[in-house]
């Protein structure tokens, strides 16, 4: 029998959720872990823990919904997206000895955003209310303060692992541009369930 599909609400907050928190901006000799503590999908159970199986959520009271995407999943509607490029690394270590857990498998020509930089932390606010009225449950499990927590213990995590990702690196990735990778809260605005007007969203 075929595995069962991820939920379609679901798969457009996982993509979304995804091209919030990273850019191609500056990161053309970038890249981020696949798997692992620094990776997308523990991004996600920390921020949204019901939307990830109860075993895998970092939350003490996981919900006990079916709407829920598993690491697989979440890969593969990634890389479907064209927006995350799968490569293997490989100088770096296997996943049994790296310590972060991520292994050889990377995401290529992205970076995650950083909160403590000031134009990533601006566009992490922006993208963060997009989410908020594009996607309910987003909106009552991750307050903003919780996102940038979850994103600064990644980012710390990732360039302790990887010291030259520490340093921005000038606009020699901006060829690469944001053009045509879509932003947070995009996948739900093109699928027709939205009126023209914008919903009013939380404040931060």
């Amino acid at each position: 029998m075929p595995r069962p599909r991820a939920p379609e609400p679901i798969v457009k907050l996982s993509k979304d959720f995804a091209l919030l928190l990273t850019t191609t901006e500056d990161a053309r000799c970038e890249f981020i872990a696949r798997h692992g503590k620094a990776s997308l999908f523990k991004a996600l159970s920390g921020c949204v823990p019901s939307v990830v199986p109860p075993c895998l959520s970092l939350s003490s009271k996981p919900s006990g919904s079916k709407l829920v995407i598993t690491e697989a999943q979440f890969l593969k509607v990634l890389q479907k997206s064209g927006a995350f490029k799968k490569f293997r690394h490989r100088k770096a270590a296997r996943i049994e000895e790296d310590p972060s857990g991520a292994g050889m498998c990377m995401f290529q020509g992205v970076r995650w955003r950083d909160p403590s930089d000031a134009s990533d932390y601006e566009a992490l606010a922006e993208g963060y209310k997009e989410m908020c009225g594009a996607h309910a449950i987003f909106a009552g499990e991750c307050s903003f303060e919780q996102l940038v927590s979850v994103l600064s213990g990644i980012v710390q995590l990732w360039h302790a692992r990887w010291p030259e990702f520490g340093r921005r690196r000038g606009k020699a990735g901006t060829q690469n541009g944001e053009e045509g990778r879509g932003k947070a809260g995009e996948s739900s605005k093109l699928d027709g369930k939205k009126g023209k007007e914008k919903k009013d969203v939380k404040d931060l």
